[in-house]
């Protein structure tokens, strides 16, 4: 019999209105468990304890389960995607297909 294996949640700050959206649709379509912290992009990002997440005190954020800090959507998406080869968010690697503004822009 095989074990199961349960996958921590992974804590994402970030704006429901901002680049965190399109990493949010990337969480949800690899089945990756996730905790979304919103924040307040005018009062909560500029203070001591955001910043001590993220010195550029911008979103997103994401606290890997492993406790590593990533700040810039496409690290989180690439980061996001070594994870599960079998979903994909993106294109087969080694394809000569090339994303493009129009099917990379649900990501930003």
């Amino acid at each position: 019999m095989m074990e199961e294996t349960t996958m921590e949640p992974i804590l994402l700050y970030g704006f429901p209105a901002g680049s965190s959206m399109g990493l949010v649709a990337a969480f949800e379509r690899v089945g990756q468990p996730y905790r979304l912290c919103r924040v307040d992009m005018l009062a909560e990002m500029k203070n001591d304890a955001y910043a001590s997440i993220n010195g550029r005190q911008e979103t997103p954020v994401l606290i890997t389960d492993e406790g590593k800090v990533l700040t810039e959507t496409m690290a989180v998406a690439a980061w996001l995607e070594a994870r599960d080869s079998e979903r994909r968010i993106s294109f087969e690697p080694h394809t000569r297909r090339k994303p493009t503004a129009c099917t990379s822009s649900w990501l930003s």
